[in-house]
């Protein structure tokens, strides 16, 4: 990661779908990925971040590198609802393999994650 960002904080640590519709399915639980984990770890498990980038060095099941695609966007300001529609490209960036800037780490099986956090 730090190929990627030098010294500074690099976002996002890992992604999911931030679509509101596509072709990713997702059962929604009453519960976070993480207060699961505490429930079966049975105990907090406090700050992540480093475990979280240890497990995506050695458990490609539970956070699943994002090699292709990016996280470009056209956005469409508040003209929209007129005719005259402003739109504002953002480039954003690109999935490579390891961290990157579009998807960090990569993306969660969360039973996976679950297991490897308890």
């Amino acid at each position: 990661m730090r190929s990627v960002v030098g010294a500074s904080r690099g976002i996002p640590d890992v992604s999911l779908s931030a679509a509101l519709s596509g072709a990713v399915d997702f059962l929604v639980h009453p519960a976070g990925i993480v207060a699961i984990a505490e429930q079966a770890a049975g105990h907090r498990l406090g700050l992540l971040n480093d475990r979280l980038y240890e497990i995506a060095r050695h458990d490609d099941e539970a956070i699943v590198d994002v090699t292709s695609g990016a996280n470009a966007v056209t956005l469409c300001l508040s003209a929209c609802a007129t005719r005259t529609p402003v739109l504002l490209p953002v480039a954003g960036y690109t999935a490579t393999k390891g961290y990157d800037l579009a998807s960090g780490l990569g993306t969660v099986d969360a039973a996976e994650l679950v297991d490897a956090l308890r």
